[in-house]
Order: structure tokens, then C-alpha cells, then sequence
């Protein structure tokens, strides 16, 4: 099989990430014949993730990881078993994509071959999910508990481009001005409800951010330091 690639598409995985397929096959990829050692450099730029957009991808898996945690709960409290184990699994893949992230480099097209090398211990509950005997229901239970702890514990850590997008400005942020920030627009990040764990884990505040002469008020956030 042949697969053409432009410069350009090399650039923008350079400056943007790569996606999952890309990745794997550059990563096992020879070079044959490279005249001015461009692909030489390139493949050592694009084997590990720049700081800045480690951290936004960190925290945009989060983020999803977040939101399908939400989903497989509120599913599982009306019974609804089946969607629940769907997005269950949604949550397992962004928690896998962020370890990989964390580690410095590209989710794979095989990404839990990949996560089993670098935490075991997530794996392991992918394939508890996947393979163990035990009911369904009884399976998703113990996952949401351990997942649940998970992220509680990582929340600075994963949210760290959100705060420094925040601090960047030193009065209180409108929801949709973050939201419509240069730099989280097109990072697929689901802003809402990050902010509402951070308030709720003490990393930021709400404060009245303009008040009306009818008494109707406007809320604002400010990051805590």
C-alpha cells in the first residue's frame, strides 16, 4: 500500500498533533531516501509532543473523559445499561489518549497496545470491562468508582492550560469569553463543565461581574491563586 503525504499535512501534525492513524504509521515508518534530511527531522520533531500543546491536549481528554464519565452515570441511574457500557468505554478511550499524552507522545491506532506499556493499571480495567464474567451493570459500577477517583485527584494537573489560558487576564472571565478564547475555540475543550469541577475542587470562583439598576446580575470567574 501507498500512502502520500504532503509537507503540509507534516507541518500542521507538527504545530496541531497528528491524528491517531498518521502517527502509527510515521512512527514505524523507514526512511529510503531523504535528500536533504528533512523527513529525518521531522520524524524526531513529531515523536514527541511540544509542552504547550501536551497541555491542551491533556486537558481537552479530560475534558471528554469529563463529559463521558457524566453520561455513564445519569445512563446507569435510569437502567439504561447498555448506553451506559457505550459510554463507559467513550470515557476509557480519553482517559487511554491522555496517559499517552502525558507521556509525551501521539496516541496509536493500537492505543490500548500502546497504554498497556506505559499504566498497566488502566489497562487492566479496560479489560475488566471488556472480559471479565461478572453482570454488566456490576462491571460499569466498579469502573464509574474508580474512574470517579481518578479524577478528582487529577484535576490541577489536567486543567493547567485552562488556568494559564486564565491568568492571562487579570480581572474575572465571562463564560463566553473563555469559551471564545483564540486559543481553546478550536481545541474541542467542553469549557463548561471543567469549570464546574474546578469550582467545585476550589480553583476558581464566581463573583459578581456586573450588576444592573433593575438588581439582575451578570457572573464572572476568577482564577484562585
Amino acid at each position: 500500500m501507498e500512502q502520500q503525504i504532503s509537507t503540509w499535512q507534516l507541518e500542521k501534525g507538527a504545530v496541531c498533533g497528528l491524528d491517531e492513524r498518521l502517527a502509527s504509521m510515521l512512527g514505524k515508518a523507514e526512511i529510503l531516501w531523504d535528500k536533504d534530511g528533512y523527513m529525518k527531522q521531522m520524524k524526531l520533531r513529531l515523536s514527541r509532543l511540544p509542552a504547550a500543546l501536551q497541555k491542551k491536549f491533556i486537558c481537552r481528554e479530560y475534558s471528554q473523559l469529563l463529559r463521558f464519565f457524566h453520561e455513564t452515570k445519569e445512563f446507569l441511574q435510569q437502567g439504561m445499561i447498555l448506553d451506559a457500557h457505550h459510554s463507559l468505554i467513550q470515557s476509557l478511550h480519553s482517559w487511554a489518549r491522555l496517559i499517552v499524552y502525558e507521556a509525551g507522545e501521539h496516541p496509536q491506532a493500537a492505543l490500548w497496545s500502546q497504554v498497556k506499556q506505559m499504566d498497566s493499571s488502566v489497562f487492566k480495567l479496560y479489560e475488566e470491562l471488556s472480559v471479565n464474567g461478572e453482570a454488566l451493570e456490576k462491571r460499569i459500577e466498579l469502573l464509574v468508582l474508580a474512574i470517579e477517583f481518578w479524577i478528582t485527584s487529577k484535576i490541577k494537573e489536567s486543567v493547567t492550560f485552562l488556568m494559564e489560558v486564565m491568568e492571562a487576564k487579570a480581572g474575572p472571565w465571562r463564560l463566553e469569553e473563555l469559551m471564545n478564547h483564540p486559543a481553546i475555540v478550536d481545541a474541542q475543550i467542553e469549557v463548561p463543565l471543567l469549570i464546574e469541577k474546578m469550582i467545585q475542587r476550589l480553583l476558581i470562583q464566581e463573583v459578581v461581574f456586573t450588576e444592573g439598576a433593575n438588581g439582575d446580575k451578570e457572573v464572572g470567574l476568577i482564577l484562585l491563586r
